[in-house]
């Protein structure tokens, strides 16, 4: 007795389905690679950040003539480590692009505050020539004391993200940047992306904010992340192409092959020799499985009267 098989119908679905979820699961890796990616300027985002504001809470240390008191959060004190994780996934909205020129300009004076972040600024302005980050340092109040560009004395108290850092929290948000035009090249610096990522990083002394980090940066996305692997991700495509191949020649010759078998067999009966047994295989379809004991018993039956006849 022959084993059922999977049937033409199930076999035919099975390569639907698996050609619909091919582009399905393409465009998924696609997003979740392009979060990936904001996530990891994210990182070098938190990690810049921290190196200058501990660079910040030393120069207003001088400024004030005291030590810089504990840099930890409020709630932290005891513990060794304070990561701080990135904060942009899947369901992070996406904010327009925000001009700043609207942003209201900070009293003006003399404070340490000011004079703490004009000895750093030279190496913010240093720095992004090679990590290509606009890092500013605001005081308590939001406003710029510290620029690796322009924006000096504006106050960013309007940017939810400054705000949540003046309460003590980490915050980080993505936004649109404004596009080139022409268009750049694939592969040239200005076209990393079409979204720009900040954060703002509060500064603690002692538990008190003295001050906050902002840090942006266009990161790669997922088209210009590709484009820079272009020959290792050829060699990706030409494999799964054979794959496909490969796939769609096994579902064919599991169909294709038993027919095959079967009309040799049958084939021999008409000519009246003796026909060969049909062997299944482990991915023959039902319906041939049903043909060939049909077969079987029909020329059982034919040779049963052909030999009552004769005799």
């Amino acid at each position: 007795m022959l084993r059922g098989g999977p049937s033409i119908a199930l076999l035919l679905l099975g390569v639907n389905v698996f050609v619909l979820l091919l582009p399905i699961g393409a465009l998924i890796s696609y997003r979740v690679y392009d979060i990936y990616l904001m996530r990891q300027t994210e990182r070098q985002l938190i990690a810049q950040s921290v190196v200058v504001g501990e660079a910040y809470r030393d120069a207003y240390g001088l400024e004030t003539e005291r030590p810089p008191g504990e840099p930890r959060p409020p709630g932290s004190q005891t513990e060794r480590y304070v990561p701080i994780e990135p904060l942009i996934d899947l369901g992070t909205p996406i904010g327009p692009h925000e001009p700043l020129l609207h942003l209201p300009v900070s009293p003006p004076g003399d404070s340490p505050e000011k004079r703490a972040g004009a000895r750093i600024e030279p190496m913010l302005s240093r720095a992004q020539t090679f990590n290509l980050s606009g890092v500013r340092v605001l005081d308590r109040n939001g406003c710029v004391i510290a620029t690796s560009g322009g924006d000096r004395n504006r106050c960013f108290t309007p940017l939810a993200e400054v705000d949540r850092a003046l309460r003590g929290e980490y915050a980080s948000t993505a936004r649109y940047r404004m596009p080139s035009n022409p268009l750049p090249p694939l592969g040239d610096i200005q076209r990393r992306g079409q979204l720009r990522v900040f954060t703002a990083l509060p500064i603690f002394s002692d538990g008190e904010v003295i001050g906050i980090v902002t840090a942006s940066r266009t990161g790669l996305d997922a088209l210009s992340s590709l484009w820079h692997i272009r020959r290792p991700l050829l060699g990706g495509v030409l494999a799964t192409t054979a794959v496909l191949i490969a796939i769609s020649m096994l579902f064919a010759r599991a169909i294709a092959r038993p027919m095959h078998s079967i009309t040799v067999k049958a084939e021999a009966i008409a000519r009246g020799e003796p026909a060969t047994d049909f062997v299944p295989r482990g991915f023959t379809p039902k319906e041939v499985r049903t043909l060939s004991v049909a077969l079987d018993t029909m020329t059982r039956k034919l040779r049963s009267q052909a030999e009552y006849v004769s005799d």
